[in-house]
């Protein structure tokens, strides 16, 4: 007889090559997994106090009996007991793959294939997924035991890894450390180790942009930059100093700035597919199908999941999702849709992905972006729970090789994605009756097995509902299962034979009922988050409870699946559940207020901590509209005035303005004058943001009234401002012109520097615009010595992009190379990546003006990846018009033309007038070159018409070719 038990993951025991016979009992498993990984003799009343620390010591010697003769059945030549003490018998024959790890980790000089060999046993963490209810003193153990083992995996890793690299198997060592990363993304270490093996290797590109993915992670994480540490290597790797020939660890020294950043890469393809579920049971024929669909079809396919709630359709994609997972290299992108809002999921994807997306306004440019990121990918992309095809639309981003899964309940939003359908109905009876066994366990169901088939077909099948009632009689298991069938007949007139919702609330009719007075009430309360996520303590708060007390209610509630778990310390109720617990909540303003106030009051201490709000968004959100809709206009103001930082930083426009319009009312219906005029003000801010100048102008100008109307100079002075910046946006010049010098006067004598260079700023963008490039040049001065004085390097940067047009347009390449340079070390300082892509188009353009055209082209090609994975269109264009020059001075016409009407498709789009005159103006020259004087004639005619009616510099320029053509 030979036994084996693993422990690292999710445990498994196999009796001679066998899978055991399950236990449904944790307890027993609890006891004999203790046993067998302390290896020590326990007495039975330390091992009763570790599993019923809450009974009374009789009880809880009794039940460890009872358990202990569950394990003798199947273990008991594994057990040796006496009336006082319990062991595990290490004379047997045995495997355990905690003590062959530890062996590793304590072997003093271990080989690299000892360290792999037991990071082979680490299949997970320990216990993973095993949890025992009352039973805090193991699971103390467990935890302890769980965090001693990972760390020990992640020791063992890293001095694999450093033997690898002293032997130059660098290859090797380049996977153990991805993997490392994979399990631990935040490990500085790891990153560094990574970092160092790409260099060694010649891979200097990913060796940078491991800085970029680590500074990532410990932002999302922690919340703090990268150590000095891991500064000086990034700076010593981009210098040149560490590389292929350069020794392992170098002495320190200063770093040079390379202009060229690299782009950001994944360390591993993502997979964003939640756990398998422990309990998943049949749908062999819908899998089979749903395989037959992914590996027959070349891509681009969509496909969807479509029955009623609760009948398992998230289910099934997780299931398919893991079982598929090597079919899809490029990895598995997924999204709850119902619950979150689009611009987050593409969010999440794009980080997933190595992007960063934050300083793209909406949902559309982040669809566009992702977009091209995905075209040649092979993903699958995951859509669950959706309803609304307008929202989901924006989340169809795969490209010809990906393939994209929906689950949804609505066979007409499914048709109008054009996705494939397939209805997913109940359980087939066996598979229900074998769901029901999977968790109250074959002993209690074959001993009453006509009343497990009665609840079966009382329940229809319905994976939740068996779930549920299971869970709900494995926490009773005195409760006989006659007893659970007759109550469901007892409402048997709320059953609906055609498998509608009223199947799955009349299992949660049965789960209410069975609760106490204490559990109802938080159960109650959970209505409130309709579905979306939430954290322990915001519940403790609503319930006037301690947070242990809260959270013991939540394990409580989560073991009866009334809500789930998601991510780490989240929980979330299905939206089916949601409903069912609003209703029982009932009209209580008291607990939507208090949830309203504990969001803004986290809002408010975590103003900055963007990690921290990142999860909480729905929340806040909902919070904000709970205290509008109970008229609670100093809550609803104090939320607009906390958010509003966080709102810009995180381009959270959309957001921001419906939380205005709610600060707005709030303020009008408090007769408060000023706070209205600013709500207003940054109102209009967010939506010139997304580029809607029509409302901005309408609130602009009510804004402007207001502040007129009690003499407040400085919200004057930013009215102004704003209103320029419209009129510029819009190429009216003049008007522009005039509203910043009114701007300007003010503010200088408001004596706001930063206000001040910002007006300079745009006074000299406006100058550029109409050709005045002497005054364009000295404001530009101007703004750049208060930036510097002020330390704005965001400023600085913008300030010198606009001079280096200003030197092209005098012909001074030379000075702008030096303005070039300067903008691009401030960019590596700032690690902006989206002020590295504007100033390495500025770049390209002043190398192409320098007959540089190799740099120029890489220049202008990096900066086009960054616009384009950033999804900004604007820059994509005029990038486009920047290689098609580098084409044209090359004389390849052809190419240069074919770039350049990609460049203007954009500009047209986008509306930009200045940039679309330019282009048309060298399009015409193009054609010349190519003697087709027609075009360029019916071109230039076109760009002169637009000159003439925006005032456009190259007014002149156009007629004067129109005369000679």
């Amino acid at each position: 007889m030979s036994l084996e038990l693993r422990l690292l993951g999710r445990p498994q025991l196999r009796m001679n090559g066998q899978p055991a016979v399950e236990i449904s009992a944790h307890k027993a498993l609890a006891l004999f997994y203790y046993l067998a990984a302390t290896g020590q003799t326990h007495s039975r009343q330390a091992l009763a106090g570790l599993l019923w620390s809450d009974f009374s010591e009789d009880a809880a010697r009794r039940n460890l009996r009872v358990e202990l003769n569950r394990l003798r059945r199947l273990f008991g030549e594994y057990l040796f007991s006496t009336r006082d003490i319990l062991a595990f018998k290490k004379d047997l024959t045995y495997q355990l793959d905690v003590e062959q790890f530890d062996a590793c980790l304590h072997h003093p000089d271990p080989t690299p294939q000892q360290i792999q060999a037991a990071l082979d046993l680490y299949q997970g963490d320990f216990l993973a997924d095993f949890h025992v209810r009352d039973a805090a003193l193991f699971e103390e153990w467990q935890n302890s035991e769980r965090e001693r083992l990972r760390q020990a995996a992640q020791r063992l890793t890293l001095r694999l890894i450093r033997l690898y690299s002293q032997a130059r198997a660098y290859d090797a060592a380049i996977r153990c450390a991805q993997g490392l990363l994979e399990r631990e993304p935040w490990l500085e270490e790891g990153h560094q180790q990574l970092m160092m093996l790409y260099a060694r290797t010649g891979q200097r590109a990913m060796a940078l942009a491991q800085y970029e993915l680590c500074a990532g992670a410990l932002e999302r994480e922690f919340g703090v930059p990268p150590s000095d540490e891991t500064n000086d290597l990034y700076d010593r790797i981009l210098s040149g100093e560490i590389g292929p020939e350069s020794r392992l660890e170098p002495e320190p020294a200063r770093a040079t700035i390379n202009p060229i950043a690299p782009l950001p890469q994944p360390v591993a393809p993502p997979f964003q597919t939640p756990p398998m579920l422990l309990h998943f049971v049949g749908r062999e024929q819908e899998l089979a199908a749903m395989q037959a669909w992914a590996t027959s079809q070349q891509g681009g396919a969509i496909y969807s999941l479509v029955g009623m709630g609760g009948v398992g359709k998230s289910a099934l994609a997780v299931q398919f999702a893991h079982a598929l997972r090597g079919e899809f290299a490029d990895g598995v992108l997924w999204a709850h849709v119902a619950t979150s809002d689009p611009l987050d999921i593409l969010g999440n994807w794009g980080r997933a992905l190595g992007y960063t997306f934050g300083n793209l306004s909406d949902a559309e440019n982040r669809a566009a972006a992702l977009r091209g990121a995905l075209a040649d990918k092979r993903v699958l992309i995951v859509l669950d729970d959706v309803r609304s095809v307008a929202r989901t639309r924006l989340l169809m981003v795969g490209g010809a090789r990906a393939s994209t899964l929906i689950t949804t309940r609505d066979l007409d939003v499914a048709s109008a994605l054009n996705a494939q359908p397939y209805r997913l109905g109940e359980l087939a009876p066996s598979d229900g009756l074998r769901l029901l066994t999977r968790i109250l366990g074959e002993e209690r169901v074959n001993a009453e097995p006509e009343a497990a088939r009665a609840i079966g077909e009382l329940l229809q099948h319905l994976p939740l509902a068996v779930e549920i009632t299971a869970q709900r009689l494995f926490s009773r298991p005195r409760r006989r299962l006659v007893d659970m069938a007759e109550r469901l007949r007892n409402v048997e007139e709320r059953l609906d034979l055609s498998i509608s919702d009223r199947a799955v609330r009349t299992s949660f009719q049965v789960s209410w009922e069975a609760l106490d007075n204490a559990l109802k009430r938080i159960f109650a309360l959970l209505g409130v988050f309709e579905g979306r996520t939430f954290a322990a303590p915001v519940l403790a708060h609503m319930a006037g409870l301690d947070l242990y007390t809260a959270e013991d209610r939540l394990f409580a509630l989560t073991a009866l699946s009334l809500v789930g778990e998601e991510a780490q310390d989240r929980y979330r109720q299905h939206p089916l559940l949601a409903d069912f617990a609003a209703q029982q909540l009932g009209h209580d303003p008291e607990a939507r207020l208090a949830m309203a106030g504990y969001f803004q009051e986290f809002a408010a201490r975590n103003q900055t901590n963007y990690l921290a709000l990142r999860p909480e968004w729905e929340n806040l959100m909902a919070g904000m509209s709970t205290a509008h809709r109970l008229q609670q206009w100093p809550l609803v103001l104090a939320y607009s005035n906390t958010l509003t930082q966080a709102w810009f930083v995180r381009a959270r426009y959309a957001q921001a303005r419906q939380g205005y319009a709610w600060a707005a009312e709030a303020a009008q219906a408090l007769t408060d004058i000023p706070a209205t005029a600013r709500t207003w003000l940054k109102w209009a801010e967010a939506c010139i943001e997304q580029n809607d100048y029509a409302e901005a102008t309408h609130l602009l100008e009510q804004s402007l009234r207001l502040f007129q109307q009690f003499a407040d100079d400085e919200g004057v002075a930013d009215v102004k401002f704003w209103q320029a910046r419209v009129k510029h946006d819009l190429a009216s010049y003049d008007e522009a012109t005039e509203l910043l010098a009114d701007c300007l006067a003010l503010r200088t004598r408001l004596g706001h520097k930063l206000g001040i260079a910002s007006a300079m700023y745009w006074q000299a963008g406006t100058r550029f615009r109409t050709g005045d490039y002497e005054q364009a040049a000295h404001l530009c001065q101007a703004a750049l010595s208060i930036q510097e004085a002020v330390n704005d390097k965001a400023g600085q940067v913008r300030t010198l992009r606009l001079l280096i047009d200003i030197c092209l347009t005098q012909q001074d390449a030379q000075t702008a190379y030096g303005y070039g340079s300067r903008a691009l070390e401030i960019c590596h300082e700032l690690a902006d990546q989206g002020e590295l892509a504007a100033s390495s188009y500025s770049m390209a353009v002043v190398l192409r003006n320098r007959s540089e055209l190799q740099m120029a082209q890489k220049y202008a090609e990096d900066a086009l990846v960054l616009f384009q994975r950033m999804g900004d269109r604007r820059f994509q264009a005029v990038t486009l018009y920047e290689l098609s020059a580098i084409q044209e001075k090359s004389k390849d016409y052809e190419n240069a033309t074919q770039l350049r009407l990609q460049s203007l498709k954009l500009l047209r789009e986008q509306e930009d007038i200045y940039n679309l005159v330019v282009g048309l103006y060298y399009l015409g020259e193009l054609y010349v070159h190519q003697e087709s004087q027609s075009k360029a004639h019916e071109t230039w005619s076109e760009a002169l018409e637009l000159a003439i009616k925006h005032n456009h510099p190259f007014t002149k320029r156009l007629q004067n070719h129109l005369d000679h053509t």
